[in-house]
């Protein structure tokens, strides 16, 4: 009797001895867990610091817009990328972006770089106008850049403006933004052509906008044509009618001469 009960006290103790050591090791092993997880935290808090250290604000498109299209505010949103994903032409603002055209297709969510974009930021002197007296090819469109030309009867020619953006187009012409040096051009200019019989403004395209550099500007305003614009400001008004009208009716004397055929 006594040994069996000192065989059931034994494996008593053993038991609470077997079920403390288990729970021991639980507990370490726990523990173990514990410190494992909080290091992982760590490392991926670091990481998580590193990476947003690292990563930079830029402007991405907040629809999908197709070439010529202008961009405004209400198109661009921000997004946090990556500093390594970020390319060198993408250090834009929103006033930098606002009001330019896409020479690309653009979808929603990619980023917005100079490459992808007409022309350059606006200056605070540019202005837009719209050049009804401009001879231009029917393949231009908005979008493209250009160089608004004179030629004289003689088949000189000479730059006036050079790598313009085409902001828009219709029957009334070509939309272009201009400074005040080109505005003062483009005047004598009109003035200047309406001036010789036979002279005409015209745009030429670019072909490969992105390879081309832009030409030299090479026209000279003759003194006697800025004299007559700062004696009668408007006869730029009457020699831009007088090129529009020619170039009308010359546009209808074509169309008439297809009739015809």
């Amino acid at each position: 009797m006594r040994k069996s009960k000192r065989n059931r006290l034994i494996k008593a103790v053993g038991g609470a001895v077997a079920a403390a050591a288990v729970i021991m090791a639980g507990v370490w092993f726990g523990h173990i867990r514990m410190d494992a997880l909080r290091a992982r935290i760590g490392e991926l808090t670091a990481a998580a610091e590193e990476r947003q250290s690292r990563s930079r604000q830029v402007l991405c498109a907040a629809r999908d817009a197709e070439p010529g299209e202008r961009l405004e505010a209400s198109d661009l949103y921000m997004a946090e990328v990556p500093e390594e994903a970020v390319p060198a032409d993408l250090g834009l603002t929103a006033a930098e972006i606002g009001g330019r055209i896409l020479r690309i297709p653009l979808k929603k969510g990619a980023y917005i770089t100079a490459g992808m974009l007409v022309g350059d930021a606006p200056r605070d002197d540019e202005r837009e106008l719209r050049y009804g007296c401009l001879r231009y090819d029917t393949l231009i469109k908005p979008g493209d850049s250009i160089d608004v030309r004179i030629r004289y009867p003689d088949a000189t020619d000479y730059v006036i403006m050079s790598k313009k953006a085409v902001y828009g187009l219709d029957e009334n012409g070509l939309l272009l933004r201009v400074n005040a040096e080109e505005l003062l051009l483009m005047d004598s200019a009109i003035v200047d052509a309406s001036l010789f019989e036979g002279t005409y403004l015209y745009a030429a395209k670019y072909v490969e906008e992105l390879m081309q550099d832009a030409a030299i500007v090479n026209y000279t305003p003759a003194p006697a044509v800025i004299e007559l614009i700062g004696r009668d400001p408007n006869v730029v008004r009457s020699a831009t009618e007088y090129l529009s009208m020619g170039l009308r009716n010359d546009i209808e004397g074509r169309i008439k001469g297809y009739e015809g055929d």
